[in-house]
């Protein structure tokens, strides 16, 4: 399992500044580089604005209505690590056990993960069925994918740039 931002896609400079200036509008507390990067595992969102005095609906209506997703590029050594993946998932194909490829985001749609991996040239590695969002919580999306592919959790390897509990 695969995280999108800061792992597949070098997003995590632009989504920062881009915070800054949707709580700085709202009139809130402007976060600071390490309140942002935990945001994506500690809470609710709702939780997360409060702590700058601004309300989450609006915050993040500001922000996806503000997000670009011009120049993204991959994080460097991705596409090869993904390339060598392919080679031993098609390798054992054919074997039990097969490997299999999940993305996890707290995008709010997948289709916005798609156009991430797309603009960043990593959209043949993305599928319908192997792209999970979930609006708060990565938890609930690694569960999500664990059920659909029927992968018992000491078996999953997630590969992250956050903490995950």
């Amino acid at each position: 399992m695969f995280d999108v931002d800061g792992v597949l896609v070098d997003s995590l400079k632009r989504s920062f500044k881009l915070e800054q200036e949707v709580v700085h509008a709202l009139g809130g507390r402007v976060p600071s580089f390490e309140e942002f990067r935990g945001s994506s595992h500690r809470g609710s969102w709702k939780e997360y604005y409060a702590q700058f005095g601004v309300d989450s609906e609006q915050a993040l209506d500001l922000f996806y209505k503000r997000l670009t997703y011009e120049s993204l590029t991959s994080v460097p050594g991705v596409i090869e690590t993904l390339e060598e993946l392919e080679k031993i998932r098609l390798k054992r194909e054919s074997r039990k056990g097969r490997l299999k490829f999940g993305i996890a985001s707290l995008a709010r749609s997948p289709d916005r993960v798609r156009k991430k991996l797309e603009i960043a040239r990593l959209a043949k590695y993305c599928s319908d069925s192997n792209v999970y969002t979930a609006k708060q919580d990565k938890s609930v999306v690694i569960r999500q994918e664990l059920k659909v592919y029927s992968i018992e959790p000491r078996n999953e390897v997630i590969v992250t740039d956050t903490g995950m509990t």
